[in-house]
């Protein structure tokens, strides 16, 4: 890992250093946007904010090349949905039967089932109790972060007749630093011992990746050394995310009935969509 962050940085002032002697246009950059994930990513989360900068370098009338840093944290993962498709080893209560013959769990307030040991039972006196079909892990997170610098290409086309916008695409490439953490999952193997539940050690996958992107977009021209950057694009790291096939579940759940869970399958490539908006400014 050393000696790839050491060829990136010397691969990053090489090419500023270089630039710098050879244009009298360049600029900075201030980036925000979000991050959505895409195929099996996003059985782990749902999206991220984005915040990065960039330096810009004027190649050309209609070319540039940036140098960008961005960083983002996924946050809401779907580790505390995650269901065993199997006895829960745990006797739950419940008050009465549906019409299908099937128990009518007590829930708390977050919509858990309650542990017949745990129930009140001066306000539930005919509760009974029962195995549940899945076992909650309901105490499970995981969050990613992801810091990535590429040098991106843009090629822009003949200005439009509005606000003095032209259109734009791009691509690049760079060194993606992943961190995923997993915490406070329930042991697949043997989850219950001895009427208690077992958690796994707290794990993680990290990575330095290389990645690629390409996406285009519009950038609005404000000022005589202003502009304001729209874009969307697509990311590419040669990535991946441990398999965790144990937790999955269709059937009677502890949330959902008939919800069906798929397991945590091995994630290859990492792969996202990122939609953002930067300030530019150019110094003459």
């Amino acid at each position: 890992m050393y000696k790839i962050k050491l060829l990136l940085t010397t691969l990053i002032v090489l090419i500023l250093i270089g630039e710098l002697h050879a244009q009298n246009s360049w600029g900075i950059g201030l980036v925000g946007g979000y991050d959505i994930p895409l195929s099996g990513l996003k059985n782990w989360y749902s999206g991220a904010a984005l915040t990065g900068g960039k330096i810009i370098f004027n190649t050309s009338q209609n070319n540039e090349l940036e140098i960008e840093y961005n960083y983002n944290v996924f946050l809401n993962s779907t580790m505390s949905k995650r269901m065993f498709a199997a006895k829960s080893q745990i006797k739950y209560a419940f008050v009465d039967k549906d019409a299908n013959n099937k128990p009518m769990f007590l829930t708390d307030a977050n919509g858990n089932y309650i542990p017949y040991a745990e129930v009140d039972k001066q306000t539930y006196p005919d509760a009974k109790q029962t195995y549940a079909d899945s076992l909650y892990s309901s105490s499970g997170a995981s969050r990613m972060t992801v810091h990535s610098i590429t040098v991106n290409t843009i090629k822009y086309f003949d200005e439009i007749n509005f606000l003095k916008s032209r259109l734009f695409i791009t691509g690049g490439f760079g060194f993606y630093f992943y961190k995923n953490e997993v915490d406070s999952l329930l042991y697949g193997g043997q989850p219950i011992y001895k009427h208690k539940k077992v958690f796994m050690k707290t794990f993680e996958d990290s990575r330095v990746s290389l990645g690629f992107n390409f996406g285009g977009g519009i950038d609005f021209s404000v000022a005589d050394n202003i502009a304001i950057d729209l874009r969307g694009k697509y990311n590419f790291i040669v990535g991946e995310l441990r398999p965790m096939e144990a937790y999955k579940y269709k059937g009677k759940g502890f949330k959902k009935d008939a919800e069906d869970i798929g397991g945590l399958t091995k994630v290859f490539p990492i792969q996202y969509v990122t939609f953002s908006a930067s300030v530019k400014y150019y110094f003459q």
